[in-house]
């Protein structure tokens, strides 16, 4: 087994509230995170957009990594054609997005 570490930076999170923002509500009413509850509760789109704009960094990388890790079997999929498109045969066995604090 071999475990690979990715670290992701410069995310653009504009980019994510415009595309994920409209489908993702049910699954923020399943998380923890108490700005993703009140995302969820039927707040407007254009007021919960700008409410994530100002959210401090460290918050929007914990909403991100909750949407990566809500998104996991997608991602993984991903992965596992990338690999095939260069011929590379494998399993992934895990994926989970963590911050650090």
């Amino acid at each position: 087994m071999i475990k690979i570490e990715i670290e992701l930076k410069d995310i653009d999170y504009d980019s994510l509230i415009e595309q994920f923002l409209p489908v993702m509500t049910e699954r923020l009413r399943q998380s923890d995170n108490p700005v993703a509850m009140l995302l969820s509760n039927g707040m407007p789109a254009s007021m919960a957009k700008m409410i994530l704009k100002k959210l401090p960094p460290a918050t929007k990388d914990q909403l991100t990594a909750d949407l990566i890790n809500t998104n996991k079997d997608q991602v993984v999929q991903l992965l596992k054609e990338a690999a095939q498109s260069q011929n590379i045969r494998l399993e992934i066995s895990d994926l989970s997005a963590k911050t650090e604090n």
